[in-house]
C-alpha cells in the first residue's frame, strides 16, 4: 500500500495556537482503512470558556454555539477509540496532534500516534507547486468544500487529496514520500530496519554511526513507539532522527519488563539523549524531624541509600525542586515556612506577617494541630508504606513457558530471573536496595488491580528455594 493501511484523519479548530492554554472547540475524524471510509466523527466542543473575537470571524463558531456542546471528556473515549492503532493525518499535524495529546493529558489519558502532515507530503509529491496550505490545496485539485476551517469539511478535504494522490501518483514514488515524511528514511537508518521490527514490549536502542549509544526507550508496541521518534516534529526529535544510524531492540515479556529494563539500563548506560532520566548521584529527600518544643520540621538532605521511611515525606531531584515544592505546599496549606526549614533563624516567618502563616512560628497554633496538617499536607506525596509481609512474587507471563519473575522486599528488587522451558537466566543486575524509580514503576504496578493475580506473597523460606532454583538452573545451562 503506497499510503499506510490504516490511518485516521483528523481536523480541529481551538481557541488560539497554545495548547497548553488553548482548548478545541470542534472536532472531525475519517477513519480509512484499506483505502475505504470505516468511521467517522465530528462534535462541536465546549471548551470551559468564551472564544476569542478573531476565532468567531474564522470558523462562525459563536459561545452560544457551544452552550450545549459536550467537553473533551465527554467524547475523550470516543475520540481514542477512532484514532487507536491508526496513524494520525492532519494538515500541520504537529498542531493538530499537540493539541488532542494536551486534551488527552488534561483527563489523564496519555496519547501516542504516529503522524503523517499532508502539508510535508504535499511538497514532497508537488515540489513546484505555489502553495501547500490547505486552501491552496483545494484550488489545486478543484475539491469541493462546504465549510472551510470547520473541522469535519476539512478532515474531508484532506481525504479527497489522498484519494487523488493515491490515484494520480505512481504507487513507488507516492510510498516513498509518504515513507519519507513519517520519518522511515530519515537519517541513516536503512528501510528494512522498521520492517524488522516487532509488535511487542520491549526496549529499543538508537545507534549513531560508530554504534554509539545515544537513545534507550521502551515500549508496549516498539514498532509503533520507534516510528513514532521519526515522525516527531520537535527540534529535539529531528536532531536524533538525523544523528541515528542503527536500531536494535530487547524484547521484554511485557509491560513490567520493559519499564524495569529501560530504567536500569538508562543508569547503567547514560544514553546522550535520555540525560534527565540518567542515574544522579543522589536524591534529596524531605525528612520529618520531631521538634524539642513538639513541632515538626522538615529538613531536606541529600542522599544515595535511600529506603523507605515513614518520616521521608517526599523525594525531589534537586535541592531547588525540593525549595520549590515545599513552598508551595506552604502557600497551598498555610503553613510555617519556618517550620518547613525554609527560613532560618528567624522568631517570626516572613509569611506570617503578611498573614499567610497562621502563627506556628510563634505558637500561636498548637504544635499537635500543626503536626497534623502537616501530615495531612504530604499524604500524596509520601512514599508509600509496603503493603505486605515480607517478600512477593511478580510473574509477568509472555505465553504459557515463558516469562520474567521478579522478587521484591520492602519495594527492592531482589532478584530477576527470564524463565523459558523450565530453565532461568538472570534478566537484569539487581543491587537489592531501595531505587526511586523502580518504586514508582512498582506502585503504578500494584495499583491496577488488573496486577492483582500477577502478584503472590511468598515466606522466606519459599523465596530462599527459588531464588536457588533459579540460580542453579541457569549455572548448569551454562555450563553445558
Amino acid at each position: 500500500m503506497s499510503l499506510p493501511r490504516e490511518y485516521a484523519i483528523i481536523d480541529t479548530e481551538t481557541t488560539g495556537m497554545r495548547p497548553p492554554f488553548s482548548r478545541v472547540i470542534d472536532i472531525g475524524i475519517i477513519r480509512v482503512k484499506d483505502g475505504k471510509i470505516v468511521d467517522t466523527f465530528q462534535s462541536l466542543i465546549n471548551p470551559g470558556t468564551g472564544i476569542p473575537s478573531q476565532i468567531t470571524r474564522i470558523t462562525d463558531i459563536t459561545d452560544r454555539d457551544l452552550i450545549d456542546a459536550p467537553g473533551f471528556d465527554e467524547v475523550a473515549l470516543r475520540v481514542e477509540d477512532i484514532l487507536k492503532g491508526a496513524v494520525f493525518v492532519a494538515h500541520n499535524a504537529a498542531f493538530d496532534y499537540a493539541f488532542i495529546k494536551a486534551e488527552f493529558s488534561r483527563i489523564g489519558i496519555s496519547f501516542k500516534a504516529p503522524t503523517l502532515c499532508t502539508v510535508r507530503l504535499s511538497r514532497s509529491l508537488y515540489p513546484r507547486a505555489r502553495g501547500h496550505s490547505l486552501d491552496a490545496i483545494i484550488a489545486r485539485h478543484n475539491l469541493q468544500i462546504t465549510e472551510r476551517h470547520r473541522a469535519y469539511p476539512d478532515a474531508r478535504a484532506v481525504h479527497d487529496f489522498l484519494t487523488i494522490a493515491k490515484k494520480t501518483i505512481a504507487p513507488k514514488k507516492l510510498a516513498h514520500a509518504v515513507d519519507s515524511v513519517m520519518g522511515s528514511s530519515l537519517g541513516r537508518v536503512p528501510k528494512e530496519t522498521f520492517k524488522e521490527l516487532s509488535d511487542t514490549s520491549g526496549v529499543y536502542f538508537f545507534h549513531g554511526p560508530d554504534q554509539e549509544l545515544l537513545y534507550i526507550g521502551k515500549s508496549k508496541n516498539i514498532r509503533t513507539r520507534v516510528r513514532s521518534h521519526f515522525s516527531a516534529q520537535s527540534p529535539r526529535s529531528h536532531h536524533l532522527q538525523s544523528e541515528t544510524a542503527a536500531i536494535s531492540t530487547m524484547e521484554t515479556s511485557g509491560e513490567l519488563s520493559a519499564l524495569i529494563l529501560e530504567s536500569a539500563l538508562i543508569k547503567r548506560e547514560n544514553p546522550l539523549y535520555n540525560r534527565a532520566l540518567t542515574k544522579k548521584k543522589s536524591l534529596v529527600v524531605a525528612q520529618r524531624i520531631p521538634g524539642a518544643d513538639g513541632y515538626d520540621t522538615i529538613a531536606l538532605t541529600h542522599t544515595s541509600t535511600m529506603h523507605a521511611d515513614p518520616n521521608i515525606m517526599s523525594v525531589f531531584r534537586s535541592l531547588s525542586q525540593g525549595k520549590s515544592t515545599l513552598r508551595t505546599i506552604a502557600h497551598q496549606h498555610a503553613l510555617c515556612e519556618k517550620r518547613l526549614g525554609l527560613e532560618k533563624n528567624v522568631t517570626e516567618c516572613f509569611a506570617h506577617q503578611l498573614g499567610t502563616c497562621d502563627g506556628a512560628c510563634i505558637g500561636a497554633v498548637s504544635a499537635e494541630e500543626f503536626n497534623t496538617r502537616l501530615e495531612k499536607a504530604f499524604e500524596t506525596r509520601k512514599l508509600r508504606i509496603w503493603p505486605y509481609k515480607g517478600v512477593i512474587l511478580i510473574t509477568e507471563q509472555k505465553d504459557e513457558n515463558s516469562g520474567t519473575i521478579f522478587f521484591i522486599d520492602n519495594w527492592s528488587l531482589k532478584g530477576a530471573y527470564r524463565y523459558e522451558d523450565g530453565n532461568y537466566s538472570p534478566f537484569i543486575e539487581s543491587g537489592g536496595g531501595f531505587d526511586y524509580d523502580t518504586y514508582k514503576i512498582l506502585v503504578r504496578f500494584m495499583r491496577n488491580p488488573v496486577n492483582k493475580r500477577a502478584i503472590k506473597v511468598i515466606s522466606t523460606t519459599e523465596y530462599q528455594a527459588m531464588m536457588a532454583e533459579c540460580t542453579n538452573s541457569y549455572e548448569a545451562v551454562v555450563s553445558l
